[in-house]
C-alpha cells in the first residue's frame, strides 16, 4: 500500500455487514488518521456459534457490495483462505509482517472490548497494535474493564444496530433496509438469507 502509514484492521463475521460497521470504520479513520481500513471476514470466528454462520461466499459478497462506495476500504481474504479457526493474534502478526513500516490499528465494537480478556494471546495483540473501539448504544463498558486503558475510544456515537438484531428481524418478516446498504438488502432478499 503506497503512501499508507496507518492501517485499520476490522475483523468479524459480518453476518450481515451493516451500517454500524461502515460507520465505525469511517469514524475510526477520521478520528485517528487511518489511511486505509481493511475488512477481514472470519472463516470460523472463535467466539461465534459455528453452525449458524452464513456461508463465507455470501458474507464476502455482502461485504463487497457494502464497501463499494468507500475507496479507502478494502477486503482481505487472509482468514477465509486459512484452514480452521484463525485467531486475532495470527491475523495481526500477518499484517505486521506484510506492512512492517505501518502502524497497525484493530477496530472493534464495545461489545468485543468487554470480551478482550478471553481472546487468545491478548497481551501479544496489545503489544502489536492499537485497539480502537466505538461505543454502541445499549452496551455498557464496565468502569474496571481490564483493557479499557489500552484502547482508544471513538467520540462519535455509533448506530444502535447489530447483525444479530438484523437476523432476528428478518426471521420475523421485517425488512433490514434501515440497517444495511441497499445492495446488501437486495442480496439478502434474492438469496433468502436469515429466514
Amino acid at each position: 500500500m503506497k503512501n499508507v502509514k496507518n492501517i485499520g484492521l476490522f475483523g468479524g463475521s459480518f453476518d450481515p455487514v451493516h451500517r454500524g460497521h461502515t460507520a465505525l470504520a469511517l469514524a475510526a479513520m477520521k478520528e485517528y488518521g487511518l489511511d486505509r481500513v481493511v475488512f477481514i471476514p472470519a472463516k470460523i470466528p472463535p467466539h461465534r456459534n459455528r453452525k449458524k454462520l452464513t456461508a463465507p461466499a455470501n458474507r464476502l459478497k455482502m461485504l463487497t457490495l457494502a464497501l463499494r462506495p468507500f475507496r479507502r476500504f478494502s477486503i482481505d481474504r487472509y482468514e477465509l483462505n486459512r484452514k480452521g479457526t484463525t485467531y486475532t493474534y495470527q491475523t495481526v502478526s500477518h499484517f505486521r509482517s506484510k506492512y512492517p513500516k505501518c502502524d497497525i490499528f484493530f477496530i472493534i465494537g464495545s461489545d468485543s472490548l468487554i470480551e478482550l480478556g478471553t481472546w487468545k494471546r491478548i497481551d501479544r495483540i496489545l503489544d502489536s497494535c492499537t485497539f480502537i473501539t466505538g461505543r454502541r448504544k445499549g452496551v455498557k463498558v464496565p468502569d474496571r474493564c481490564r483493557y479499557a486503558g489500552r484502547v482508544k475510544f471513538i467520540k462519535k456515537a455509533m448506530p444502535a444496530v447489530s447483525s444479530t438484531g438484523i437476523r432476528q428481524s428478518i426471521r420475523k418478516g421485517r425488512s433490514p433496509a434501515a440497517a444495511v446498504a441497499a445492495p446488501v438488502g437486495r442480496y439478502i432478499a434474492a438469496k433468502g438469507l436469515y429466514k
